[in-house]
């Protein structure tokens, strides 16, 4: 049943847009590649953040045990200093049967090898603090 929800989920985050140019880049070699959740609430596994080469990426949070419930994001992202910052969609699934989608609208600061969350969808910030590249 959940890797039903999966499906259909996936398939509600569909394309999500660059919007406007504001200077950045993308591909930065500092960002792109896997991060791990690092300072996360700990009912939470699998706490991952990929950045792309071509300026998109991916997120993963995920909770199973007696409720089962995973998050999947997808989205574009831009470079600027040592802030990235991500526009796109996190959905949402659960054993319950339920699902929802929110923004994935986050900030993120790269110092070394600890990516930092700044800023954005409260759900998510309050959940994951930083990741450290795999």
């Amino acid at each position: 049943m959940i890797g039903c929800l999966l499906v259909a989920v996936c398939m509600c985050l569909g394309m999500v847009s660059c919007g406007d140019d504001d200077g950045g880049s993308v591909g930065s070699p500092a960002v792109v590649g896997t991060w791990v959740g690092d300072d996360y609430d700990t009912f939470y596994s699998n706490v991952t953040i990929t950045f792309n080469s071509n300026g998109t990426g991916s997120a993963t949070i995920e909770h199973h045990g007696a409720f089962t419930s995973i998050y999947r994001g997808q989205f574009t992202y831009k470079v600027k200093g040592n802030k990235v910052t991500t526009k796109g969609t996190l959905a949402n699934a659960n054993s319950d049967g339920e699902t929802s989608t929110q923004s994935f609208d986050n900030t993120y600061e790269v110092s070394g090898s600890t990516l930092k969350v700044v800023k954005g969808n409260t759900w998510y910030t309050g959940r994951v603090k930083s990741y450290r590249k795999r």
